[in-house]
């Protein structure tokens, strides 16, 4: 995964270790959350998608119920990542909130609700892995900026395409772009600023941000 493979530059910065248990565990973290979000794009809008979460964050607490294989696999091996640390309970609960937010991301055809629940979405991507990687409040302030920021800059590449295929209802026009682009601007900012390398993680941004848009 790419924010696993760059983990020891974003650590390091701030002197903190980046072992392989990190980078393997947030690989595999990542991973899940992205077969989660396949099966949820292949489910229509209500019941099922709610259905759909629910179950996941079940099997996040305990219950012995499966979901389709590929799925089943990657949300048993979640929890036992984050149960090694304590944090299955915790875990559940935040991505509870997330499929709150990743709904509305998807329903809402205000571009202010977009924006903000796209936002709410980068910090609890964040704020759940960030549970895997420690306690220091420095690196927690800007990971949890990076996940928004990471968001914005996702959704602003990809929000004409995600209206075609019929994922986001909000219309592509001018202005939600506009708003993606202010508030992404608004949450860099603090973001470079925190970051104790600023030039090398403008370097990074730009970098992964290039490759977003081959």
């Amino acid at each position: 995964m790419a924010l696993a493979d760059h983990l020891e530059f974003l650590r390091g910065a701030y002197r903190l270790p980046c072992t392989t248990r990190h980078r393997t565990e947030v690989a595999s973290t990542l991973s899940a959350f992205e077969c989660i979000d396949r099966h949820y794009d292949g489910l229509s809008a209500g019941e099922p998608r709610r259905d759909l979460g629910a179950r996941i964050v079940r099997m996040l607490e305990g219950s012995d119920e499966t979901l389709p294989a590929e799925l089943d696999e990657h949300v048993r091996a979640l929890r036992s990542v984050f149960a090694a640390h304590g944090f299955a309970d915790t875990l559940a609960t935040l991505l509870e909130e997330f499929f709150v937010a990743t709904e509305r991301v998807r329903t809402t055809p205000s571009h202010r609700e977009y924006v903000d629940q796209v936002c709410r979405e980068g910090h609890l991507t964040s704020a759940m892995v960030l549970l895997l990687l420690g306690e220091n409040a420095r690196f927690a302030r800007f990971f949890l900026r990076l996940g928004v920021v990471g968001n914005l800059v996702d959704k602003l590449v990809d929000v004409r395409e995600d209206h075609a295929l019929g994922e986001i209802s909000v219309a592509p026009t001018i202005g939600v772009h506009a708003r993606l682009l202010t508030e992404l601007v608004r949450a860099a900012v603090p973001l470079v600023l925190e970051f104790p390398r600023r030039i090398a993680l403008a370097r990074w941004g730009v970098g992964v941000t290039a490759r977003l848009l081959r």
